[in-house]
Parts: C-alpha cells; sequence; structure tokens
C-alpha cells in the first residue's frame, strides 16, 4: 500500500472461495500455503471444505488487508508449512494488528476476522465503513467538530448534483483542496494533483 499516492492503490478482488486447500506433498509449492492462510476457520474445519460463502470470502479479505496494512507480511510466517499454519489456526491464533495500520482500518480488518461467520461484516457493510472513513477525512477540519454539520455535510454528499440520464444516482464526493464535485474515482487523482 502507497499512503502517500492514493491513487497507485487500485486492488480488484476475485472470488476467493476459488481458492481450495490441498494437501500437498511438496512443501516448497508456495501456492498451496496461501489457501491455508487466507482460509476461514469454518472451511479448514470442515471435512469437504464445502462450507465457501460470503463470510468466508470476507475472512479471506481481512487477511488480505492484514497482508497488505503489514506492507506485504506472509500472514503466519514465510517459513511455516501448511501442516504447522493449520494446527496454529485451528487452535485459535489470530493475527495481531501491523504497526502501521490504522485503529479504524483494524477495527475493520477485526470484524472480517472473527471466528463465527454469522457475525462477520458483510461486503457491503466493508465497503460502507470505508467509505465513511474517506468522507471524514475529505471534510474540513471545521465541520469535524460540529456533529450537525458533519452529518448533514455527510447527507448532503451523498446527493447528485444532476441526475445522471438513465442509471443510479452518482456519488458526489466534495475534494477537500478546492470543494469541487467529484466521482468516487475522479476524486482521488484529482487531490493528488493538488497536494
Amino acid at each position: 500500500m502507497n499512503h502517500t499516492n492514493s491513487s497507485e492503490n487500485l486492488v480488484k478482488l476475485i472470488d476467493f472461495s476459488m481458492t481450495r486447500t490441498k494437501d500437498c506433498a511438496d512443501e516448497d509449492n508456495k501456492s498451496t500455503d496461501i489457501s491455508v492462510r487466507y482460509c476461514a476457520p469454518e472451511i479448514l474445519k470442515s471435512i469437504d471444505q464445502s462450507n465457501y460463502s460470503e463470510a468466508s470470502d470476507v475472512y479471506s479479505l481481512g487477511v488480505l488487508m492484514w497482508e497488505a496494512c503489514s506492507h506485504g507480511k506472509v500472514p503466519y510466517g514465510s517459513d511455516t508449512s501448511n501442516d504447522d499454519i493449520r494446527q496454529r489456526r485451528l487452535s485459535d491464533e489470530q493475527l495481531l494488528q501491523p504497526n502501521d495500520c490504522h485503529t479504524r482500518i483494524w477495527i475493520i480488518i477485526e470484524h472480517c476476522l472473527l471466528r463465527t461467520p454469522e457475525i462477520r461484516d458483510t461486503m457491503k457493510k466493508i465497503q460502507s465503513k470505508f467509505l465513511e472513513i474517506h468522507l471524514e477525512k475529505s471534510e474540513p477540519s471545521h465541520q469535524r467538530r460540529n456533529p450537525r454539520s458533519q452529518r448533514r455535510n455527510r447527507e448532503e454528499s451523498y446527493r447528485p448534483k444532476t441526475p445522471p440520464i438513465n442509471s443510479q444516482p452518482t456519488l458526489l464526493i466534495e475534494c477537500r483542496y478546492c470543494s469541487r464535485q467529484f466521482t468516487w474515482n475522479a476524486l482521488d487523482p484529482h487531490e493528488v494533483e493538488k497536494r
């Protein structure tokens, strides 16, 4: 993750349920390590490993976010075998908060890594939590002090200025440097230019 240039932080996610744990005689094959490190506990515990769901994908996303926040460290160590990792995971060993991980981001990660799948956040809830953090960062500091104006301004930022033709309403967010309105995708590159 590049903390100084957010326009370089583009991540595309695919279906984590495509990742399967494998018993592999060749421990040097690092591609099999990934599945055990990123698998949700309910999948490691199941005999046929068929408990894939949005909740198991959320768990895998939490491990991926942990890896990004720890600047690419391998979850549970790089020199550990699949069997050792599986035992540590089944013994309830948890990933610790990386040193440079902001507390609000860590809370999101922790909610992804909950052992009980039914109480993990959904992908939609994770998205809204990140949007909330982004909106708070983009508000001028004088608005942060007043909760009423903060709520009113946040509500206004959700309203599109002009309705798009034949589509869903577009979320417009105000640039913290020049107060112009941008779509989510256009805001980060614009703010990088303004710095």
